[in-house]
């Protein structure tokens, strides 16, 4: 009896793999009408799913950043070469912006060409440069303000290991 079964299981697995490989193409588009149809549902429930699991999220995103360090500087090098004026300026002016730190005399011309200077010097160099925040944006002690005389252009090194830390006239 076994035998039976276990032969009819093949025969089933036999025609599957046959049927998939005869309709590959509408099986393909099949799937393609069946997400578009549940599209808004799939998006709904992987938002609130990614709510309620954050950390859960954040350790996976973390440890499959980690896992495949290649494959994300690679991405991230694409997407900063895709459009850096925006990238690096916009960023620092969003983060900026949501700390409330833009003042409203700011000059926004200038502070775009500091940008502009630290990716002209990276080219030029071939080392990264950063537009530093002299006093940093947000600390235990202090909060800067995201203008051109709190801007300055130093190579991406010395920037990382200051942090925001560090700062003249700083308290001891």
């Amino acid at each position: 009896m076994s035998t039976l079964v276990e032969a009819a299981k093949r025969q089933r697995a036999e025609y599957q793999v046959q049927y998939r490989a005869a309709n590959k193409q509408a099986l393909k588009e099949k799937k393609a009408a069946r997400y578009l149809l549940t599209k808004e549902k799939v998006i709904a429930y992987a938002k609130s799913w990614t709510a309620a699991n954050r950390d859960k999220t954040r350790a996976s995103v973390r440890k499959w950043g980690k896992a495949n360090r290649a494959k994300c500087n690679a991405m991230s090098s694409a997407y900063m070469k895709a459009s850096p004026e925006k990238n690096s300026a916009k960023a620092a002016r969003s983060r900026a912006v949501r700390l409330q730190a833009t003042a409203g005399w700011a000059d926004n011309f200038l502070i775009k060409e500091m940008y502009h200077l630290a990716r002209l010097r990276t080219q030029m160099l071939g080392f990264r440069w950063h537009v530093d925040h002299i006093v940093p944006l947000k600390s235990e002690f202090v909060c800067g303000l995201h203008c051109e005389e709190n801007l300055r252009v130093i190579p991406g090194v010395t920037n990382l290991a200051k942090s925001n830390r560090f700062w003249p006239d700083m308290p001891s």
